[in-house]
């Protein structure tokens, strides 16, 4: 989960610098309107959010089932 969270907010912080420079780069009447907006926001940091929970369901899964004698005896 922290990957993830850490992976989304490098994305999004990346993101509004990249999409400033297109503005500047991109002839006007090309794209008629290239802005970031909220909502997708919301999605980016809904998906990482999502992406790190399914990835830990299955360590966690396994975690659970492992007696804690049998975790002590396979450290690393």
């Amino acid at each position: 989960m922290l990957i993830s969270s850490i992976g989304g907010g490098l994305g999004l912080l990346l993101t509004f610098p990249i999409v400033s420079g297109f503005e500047k780069v991109i002839p006007k009447g090309f794209m008629p309107v290239f802005e970031l907006e909220p909502v997708t926001i919301v999605l980016a940091i809904g998906s990482a959010l999502l992406i790190g929970i399914v990835a830990s369901i299955f360590p966690i899964q396994r975690a659970l089932r492992t007696k804690i004698v049998d975790g002590f005896r396979f450290v690393g």
